[in-house]
């Protein structure tokens, strides 16, 4: 059976998900600037054993949610995913989220405590401690989003690759950077915007404080050349109860797309785990 697609209906939101494969359901979410097609490399390996759903989140991709900010929050699209899930018959899903994705994954597990039954966090954090951190963060965030909005998303694009997060990607095959720009130049710069304003890390409550009571299995990916990321997974290692980290030491922040046999390696054998537990 090959890979299907179509939208979920969510209240007043239209959710586009890809799907491929049968059995336990695994929900994987997309960082910013990407869409569930980031995805599609590895939908053949993993549907080998579960059921795969890659969603578009608000703000990416063909998902449509109404123009308000509040309607971008963490909060309401934890709520949003569980009811996309529900809709189609994907209980206690195994959540991989990378990066604004992994912040949004961690976000159910604590929200939604009974809903997961594991979780791969790459690249992610529980987003910043301190108030000051995050009002600081708020502000840049919609800096951008301003910017975004004169829909420059060419030079926004240009911009946002030349960060030092990123630079490790200048060593991708051609093929994996097209594919990616494909993606990124698709966006709608108004819903990107507002995934900035409602979704961005300033935005987030800190979950610090809670992992602690994340129970559930979870498996943590950084990328050696990531430094950041790095030290906040080891850091988020210690905190959850039932977590362990892998640093792939060649790979930069985007593990999966600098590294994609190793990444789905290592969630196979996460998968793997939870299958016999």
């Amino acid at each position: 059976m090959g890979t299907r697609s179509g939208y979920v209906e969510v209240g007043d939101g239209r959710y586009f998900v890809r799907e491929r494969g049968q059995g336990r359901a695994l929900l994987l979410l997309h960082g910013f600037l990407g869409g569930g097609e980031d995805f599609l490399p590895f939908f053949r390996e993993l549907s080998r054993t579960h059921r795969v759903l890659a969603v578009d989140l608000p703000g990416h991709g063909r998902t449509s949610v109404p123009c308000r900010s509040e309607r971008f929050l963490v909060e309401r699209v934890v709520m949003d995913l569980r009811q996309v899930c529900a809709a189609m018959g994907a209980e206690a899903p195994v959540v991989v989220g990378y990066s604004m994705g992994g912040r949004i994954a961690l976000s159910c597990a604590v929200l939604e405590p009974d809903w997961l039954s594991g979780m791969v966090l790459e690249s992610a954090s529980p987003g910043l401690e301190h108030v000051d951190q995050r009002e600081a963060r708020r502000l840049s965030d919609a800096g951008l989003a301003e910017r975004l909005q004169t829909k420059d998303l060419p030079g926004f694009l240009t911009d946002w690759g030349r960060q030092p997060l990123f630079a490790t990607q200048a060593a991708l095959p051609a093929s994996a950077r097209r594919r990616q720009d494909r993606v990124r130049q698709a966006q709608d710069p108004r819903g990107l915007a507002l995934s900035l304003l409602g979704t961005g890390t300033g935005s987030q409550p800190s979950w610090w404080p809670f992992l602690r009571d994340v129970r559930i299995p979870t498996l943590l990916i950084a990328g050696g050349k990531d430094v950041k990321f790095a030290t906040t997974a080891k850091a988020m290692a210690s905190a959850l109860p039932r977590a362990r980290q892998e640093i792939v030491a060649s790979a930069g922040h985007n593990v999966h797309l600098e590294c994609p046999d190793r990444w789905v390696a290592l969630v196979q054998s996460f998968l793997s785990e939870l299958c016999v537990s």
